[in-house]
């Protein structure tokens, strides 16, 4: 009788490719799962960023002026300002994603020596096409004499 070999070749079974499959698949699942949230942090995290670009393009300006400058109402008079999604002002007001409003109060520098005159600007960012909550930043300038 003669006797039959059978050559052994290595490789998976189907049962082991079957449960890879499985466990990858899961995996992969778990993944996708994460993609909304990502995105949602993503744009999150630029609108902080448009918007801490737009609260610093304003101080600049401020800073750069006079104190009477700033405390007449011409400085005011300019507000509120738009900006566009990358944070550059527009004129545009239909095709703006920011609007920004200003409050003006007075107060005065705490321990100053002599009562020194000073504005606080309040700056209120408003994002138009979302229902968030509005950013506010305060900034004070005090009368040097410039």
């Amino acid at each position: 009788m003669a006797r039959t070999t059978h050559k052994f070749t290595p490789g998976f079974s189907l049962i082991e490719v079957t449960i890879s499959l499985g466990i990858a698949s899961f995996a992969l699942i778990a993944l996708l799962g994460l993609v909304p949230l990502a995105l949602g942090t993503l744009r999150q995290s630029m609108d902080v960023s448009t918007e801490t670009q737009i609260f610093q393009q304003l101080a600049s300006e401020a800073n750069t002026l006079d104190f009477s400058a700033v405390t007449n109402s011409s400085f005011a008079s300019g507000f509120p300002r738009f900006y566009d999604e990358s944070g550059a002002r527009i004129t545009s007001v239909q095709s703006a994603s920011y609007k920004v409003a200003l409050t003006l109060s007075t107060c005065s520098v705490p321990g100053a020596a002599a009562a020194s005159p000073a504005r606080r600007l309040g700056f209120q960012v408003i994002k138009l096409h979302n229902a968030g909550t509005p950013s506010s930043q305060n900034l004070w300038i005090v009368d040097n004499g410039r």
